[in-house]
């Protein structure tokens, strides 16, 4: 029998606790969701990026952070009975 050190043995227990307790929970309250955002995002690193942000906005729709966080949350809250684990969002008004 290898002889184990208290060190090594409070790891391996809560390596152990993380395992077989941990994991079914994360399963039970966690939620996986898979999000798409098709489009501009209207935040400070876009305008950044593109000076002439403004004007492309114009002919371009954009989605807005508070948009988006608005669809997440309906999307955490959505009811049992009829739900998705995908969610597509793009601005409306483009063109295909």
């Amino acid at each position: 029998m290898a002889c184990v050190s208290n060190a090594e043995h409070s790891w391996t227990r809560a390596f152990a606790i993380a395992c077989f307790v941990g994991v079914p929970v994360i399963y039970v309250l966690a939620q996986v969701a898979h999000v798409v955002i098709d489009g501009g995002i209207d935040a400070d690193f876009t305008r950044s990026q593109r000076p002439d942000f403004d004007e492309a906005k114009a002919s371009e729709p954009v989605s807005t952070p508070d948009a988006i966080a608005a669809n997440r949350a309906k999307l955490y809250r959505q009811p049992r009975s009829a739900w998705t684990h995908e969610l597509d969002l793009r601005p409306w008004g483009e063109t295909w």
